[in-house]
C-alpha cells in the first residue's frame, strides 16, 4: 500500500468520525460544511481523474453535433477540441477540466449529499436532474461562444471569458436557488412569505 493511499485512508476515517458527531450533536450547519468540503477533496483527488475524459468526450460530443447542425463550429472528441472560426481564421477551444463543468459537477454533487433539507431518494433524484442540468447549461455556453465568435459579433477572448461565464453561472445561480435556497425558505416556514 502506497503511503498517499495510507493517508487518504486515515484522513477519510478521520472525516467520516467527525462527521457522525457532527450528526448525533444534530449540528446541521457544521456536518453539512465538513461533509460537502471533504466529499469534494475526495472525489477531487480520486473520482475526478477517472471521470474528465469521459465527461469531455460527453461535452465535446453534443456541443459539437450542435455546432455542426448550426454550421458554426466542429469538433473531435477525442482530445476534446471545438474548432471556431474566427474573422476567417480557425481557433482551437480545448475542452480541459475547468471548460468541462467536471469540478461544478463534483461540487454540486458533494453539497447535495450533505444538504439536510433532503430524504435519500429526492438526494437522488437531485443529484441525477443536476448533473444533467450542469451539462446542459456547459454545452448552452460552448454553443453560444461557438456562434458569437463564428458569427462576428464578438472575439473569441469575449465570448469565452465573459459571455459564456456570464452564461452558465447565471444558469448555476438559478439552480442553486431552487435547489438549495427555495428548499430552506419553504422548510422553514418564514411568517407569511411564500413562492407560490
Amino acid at each position: 500500500m502506497s503511503l498517499k493511499l495510507f493517508i487518504s485512508i486515515i484522513l477519510f476515517i478521520i472525516w467520516f468520525y467527525i462527521l457522525s458527531v457532527f450528526k448525533r450533536v444534530k449540528q446541521d450547519f457544521f456536518f453539512f460544511m465538513f461533509g460537502s468540503v471533504g466529499a469534494f477533496l475526495f472525489l477531487f483527488a480520486y473520482v475526478m481523474p477517472v471521470i474528465q475524459k469521459p465527461v469531455i468526450t460527453m461535452v465535446t460530443y453534443i456541443a459539437g453535433n450542435i455546432g455542426e447542425l448550426t454550421h458554426t463550429f466542429s469538433y473531435n472528441t477525442e482530445y476534446g477540441i471545438i474548432t471556431l472560426s474566427e474573422k476567417g481564421f480557425p481557433v482551437n477551444m480545448y475542452l480541459n477540466m475547468e471548460c468541462s463543468g467536471i469540478i461544478e459537477i463534483i461540487t454540486y454533487f458533494s453539497m447535495i449529499c450533505f444538504y439536510p433539507a433532503y430524504r435519500v431518494v429526492e438526494r437522488v433524484i437531485l443529484c441525477l436532474s443536476g448533473i444533467a442540468f450542469i451539462t446542459f447549461a456547459n454545452v448552452i455556453r460552448i454553443v453560444s461562444i461557438g456562434i458569437l465568435v463564428n458569427t462576428g459579433v464578438t472575439s473569441f477572448y469575449t465570448a469565452h471569458v465573459i459571455i459564456g461565464r456570464f452564461i452558465f453561472y447565471t444558469l448555476m445561480i438559478i439552480m442553486y436557488f431552487y435547489v438549495f435556497t427555495k428548499r430552506q425558505i419553504v422548510k422553514q416556514k418564514v411568517g407569511e412569505f411564500n413562492y407560490d
